[in-house]
């Protein structure tokens, strides 16, 4: 099962964001309220890093992704994927939580 995901959602427009945003990208807004998606989500498109970037040498190899989360009304992130080293295209994967501003799903 997992965890609720934390979207911010525009007090002006609606519009939904998978990441704290500054600004609506729709409309310009700078007020936000925090909403509970489902966590259940779908892996759009993802890859394997081989070759880390500073600060993650030794977690190589691991899997990166695309994940629509939260249904038809949820938004589209980007995250770090767990339990697999090649997920297969359209996978179902939960959201598991958030470290040090990654977040984290897992294929189900």
């Amino acid at each position: 099962m997992s965890e609720p995901f934390p979207a911010h959602e525009c007090d002006a427009c609606g519009a939904r964001y998978g990441h704290d945003p500054a600004v609506c990208r729709d409309c310009g807004a700078e007020a936000f309220d925090t909403v509970e998606l489902s966590g259940d989500g779908r892996l759009y498109a993802s890859t394997v890093v081989r070759v880390p970037p500073t600060g993650y040498e030794g977690e190589a190899p691991f899997v990166v992704g695309l994940v629509d989360v939260g249904g038809p009304e949820g938004v589209r992130v980007t995250a770090r994927i767990e339990g697999t080293e090649r997920p297969d295209p359209d996978a179902d994967v939960a959201f598991v939580g958030e470290t040090d501003g990654t977040l984290r799903f897992e294929v189900v």
